[in-house]
């Protein structure tokens, strides 16, 4: 597997500083690397795309590139306040494993507070989701460092099979959640034994 980080870093060293950039790159390779370690399903166009961008240096192409595979994309206005919407791609969930996804943050606010996934399913007595965000390294919680986009992994797990909706919702603390419910989304996952 090739190592995409020095090439990620170089191709978003001009967004972002030098230490934003490899962050970054490494939250993107983290990702990647989670996802097909657990046997996810990942459009080879989509891979071969990333390589591309990653080769041609330019964080526009980059970034462009890893939309695809990007799962929740989750907004922190200047406020504070916290938006998600789903994003094109939706993990493959199989009962008592987890799956991996892309978050990408777009963090208006410049905050650099915590962000907690909560995750739910309507109408049943015991939740079968469980969700946490992760940088990559260890089971850590997740505090955000303050840069426009940041790129997080999220891990994901169902208890039942079938077809399952779950409602995904963040915050970054008390009162960040945004009006009119918008802090949470609902995405339809098909659970295989």
């Amino acid at each position: 597997m090739i190592n995409w980080m020095p090439l990620f870093a170089m191709a978003l060293a001009n967004q972002a500083g030098t230490g934003e950039s490899m962050a970054m790159a490494a939250c993107i390779q983290q990702a990647i690397r989670s996802m097909q370690a657990a046997g996810q399903d990942m459009p080879k166009a989509t891979i071969q795309a990333i390589r591309d961008a990653a080769e041609t240096r330019t964080p526009e192409d980059v970034l462009k590139a890893v939309q695809p595979l990007v799962f929740l994309e989750v907004t922190i206005n200047p406020e504070g306040r916290v938006r998600v919407e789903p994003g094109p791609y939706v993990p493959g969930l199989k009962v008592g494993r987890e799956s991996f996804g892309i978050v990408k943050v777009n963090n208006q606010s410049g905050g650099q507070q915590r962000l907690e996934p909560r995750c739910s399913c309507a109408g049943v007595t015991n939740n079968p989701f469980t969700a946490s965000l992760t940088t990559g390294v260890g089971n850590q919680p997740v505090d955000l460092r303050g840069q426009a986009v940041e790129f997080l992994v999220m891990k994901i797990a169902c208890s039942k099979a079938g077809p399952r909706e779950a409602t995904i919702a963040f915050h970054a603390g008390q009162g960040t959640e945004d009006l009119g419910f918008r802090c949470e989304a609902a995405v339809l996952f098909k659970v295989s034994e």
